[in-house]
């Protein structure tokens, strides 16, 4: 009866193992489900975060060119074109790293910046973000250019100023 004690003692023992190893192998499991969601979260918090600094870009636009319309100064209105959209912000986002000239680029991920050399704001999304893209807006203004020199002057009637991707938008 003893050996038979010994088998049962280890036929448990063994499945007390299996059952620390499934307990163990379902919690990794869950752990990964867990950290997949939450990179996700985080994901989609950045997309949510660049889009609501694009609408106050849009925003801080639109009302600088409603107060340059109202002033009738054309000049001003016209150097809007191509402009720095972060600097009509009383105060812009932790992630701005400011403006780059040729040759140089952010120190990280996840940050915007203003390209100099091209005039335009860009984007450059986390490395957690699948392809990394990278988004680019430019300054634009919309008139009838009725002289035909191909600039806002006092000839030509405003329209809108928008702020356009020259990259994929999100």
């Amino acid at each position: 009866m003893t050996a038979s004690r010994a088998a049962e003692r280890a036929a448990r023992a063994e499945l007390g193992r299996f059952e620390r190893l499934m307990a163990v192998s379902v919690m990794l499991l869950l752990v990964t489900l867990g950290a997949e969601h939450i990179l996700r979260l985080a994901d989609s918090a950045e997309r949510e975060n660049v889009s609501a600094t694009l609408a106050t870009l849009r925003a801080a636009l639109m009302l600088e060119a409603a107060s340059r319309v109202i002033a009738r100064d054309h000049e001003a209105l016209g150097a809007l074109e191509d402009s720095n959209p972060m600097r009509l912000l009383s105060r812009v986002p932790s992630s701005y790293v400011g403006e780059l000239g040729p040759g140089e680029a952010p120190d990280r991920d996840g940050v915007w910046y203003f390209d100099a050399e091209r005039r335009e704001i860009v984007y450059q999304f986390g490395a957690r973000t699948e392809g990394r893209p990278t988004l680019r807006h430019r300054v634009r203004l919309r008139f009838d250019d009725t002289d035909g020199n191909g600039r806002l002057d006092r000839a030509d009637r405003f329209q809108a100023v928008r702020l356009e991707p020259v990259a994929a938008p999100i």
